[in-house]
């Protein structure tokens, strides 16, 4: 195996201004939020099934990204999330746990300003004719063909003065997420599950901007953090809430808590939402976040009472032609952002309708392949 290279960090300049113009975080921070990705880029690269070569994460991502494929963005990044949590990464990586910690919440941010760049910045989406300078006709990553990551240990052996390179399979190891982990990784899929329906939008990442953009960070971050603190977990003993955990383990498939100073195996309810089994799963992003009532119904049955969300429903409406998207829909924020519309909406009302959102919403972890068989209305 060849040994790995420091690469260019792929959009650094776009990512320092969206971490402080989109982020609202000082400069000094977001430079800081760029070192901890590229510590994460620095030791490891990922280990294809289909090929003996192992990229790095930036030549992966400049793929993905400049194709348009969100999904296979995710994927690398969970990918890369997955492994920093394996259990004893930080003798891997010799390392300080400290530092990989830093690493993950760099990727977290990336992910999330990776996100932003696709929907303002790339107009095709999944085309994998566009000129990029990728070696792969077709992303290596789609339908997670990835499962294992090579990595460069520091450690020099002194008698031949050969770096140590190994080979991890993920899933075959044990993972363990911190409460930050689960945080971050929750609150990334709150803020990205805009929704459009016939009536009435669920516009979440308008809505996350306009409180950042009006000086409303801090009650949006913790309108977010409050519906997250409620999140129903299941166990072999009852049940706990999120904020009551202190980590979550995942040891090949089987998936347990920390609480009370033990670890407890988790439990999922089927489809019928009442039948409880074994959580069984190799990875974070195989956990739903599953809404007992629909966000559909949440929505729908209170519409009169979402007088500011729909006056921004048919706002955005103005600039979509054709058949709505969740692209096209996001795309649209910019040009409502920049526009005098902003100036129409009521801080104090649109507080008072999130809040209203969050009294009628009910999480609960949920395996997703028992989520997916109650319909696309019910899963973050």
């Amino acid at each position: 195996m060849n040994i790995i290279m420091k690469n260019k960090f792929f959009l650094r300049t776009e990512f320092i201004d969206w971490l402080v113009n989109e982020a609202k975080l000082p400069l000094p921070s977001a430079n800081s939020y760029c070192s901890y990705v590229a510590g994460a880029d620095k030791y490891t690269k990922i280990y294809l099934n289909e090929s003996n070569e192992g990229l790095n994460l930036f030549h992966l991502l400049e793929f993905s990204v400049t194709t348009g494929d969100t999904q296979d963005m995710l994927n690398i990044i969970n990918t890369m999330i997955n492994f920093l949590s394996l259990d004893n990464i930080n003798d891997i990586l010799d390392s300080p746990l400290s530092s990989i910690n830093k690493w993950k919440s760099g990727l977290y941010q990336y992910e999330e300003f990776l996100l932003f760049y696709i929907d303002s910045n790339i107009d095709t989406v999944n085309d994998n004719n566009s000129s990029n300078n990728a070696i792969y006709s077709v992303s290596p990553f789609n339908n997670y063909m990835v499962n294992s990551i090579e990595v460069l240990i520091s450690k020099i052996d002194k008698a031949d003065k050969i770096p140590i390179i190994k080979t991890y399979k993920i899933n075959a190891l044990k993972k363990v997420y911190s409460k930050q982990d689960l945080y971050k990784n929750f609150t990334l899929r709150m803020i990205t599950q805009d929704r459009h329906y016939d009536n009435i939008f669920y516009p979440i990442g308008f809505i996350k901007r306009y409180f950042y953009y009006t000086g409303g960070k801090v009650f949006f971050d913790k309108w977010l953090d409050s519906i997250l603190d409620e999140i129903m977990i299941y166990h072999e003993e009852g049940e706990i809430k999120l904020s009551q955990i202190s980590k979550l383990e995942i040891d090949k498939n089987i998936v347990s808590a920390h609480f009370n100073n033990a670890f407890k195996s988790l439990l999922t309810k089927e489809s019928d939402n009442k039948t409880l089994t074994p959580l069984t799963v190799y990875e974070l992003s195989e956990i739903a976040l599953d809404h007992e009532m629909p966000l559909f119904n949440i929505m729908n049955e209170n519409i009169d009472r979402f007088v500011t969300i729909k006056k921004i429903t048919n706002e955005l409406k103005k600039y979509i032609s054709g058949k709505i998207s969740s692209k096209k829909l996001r795309a649209t924020y910019n040009i409502a952002l920049k526009s005098s519309f902003i100036n129409e909406i009521s801080l104090n009302d649109i507080k008072e309708e999130l809040l209203l959102i969050s009294s009628l919403t009910k999480l609960q972890l949920m395996e997703s392949s028992k989520n997916s068989s109650k319909g696309t209305f019910y899963e973050i």
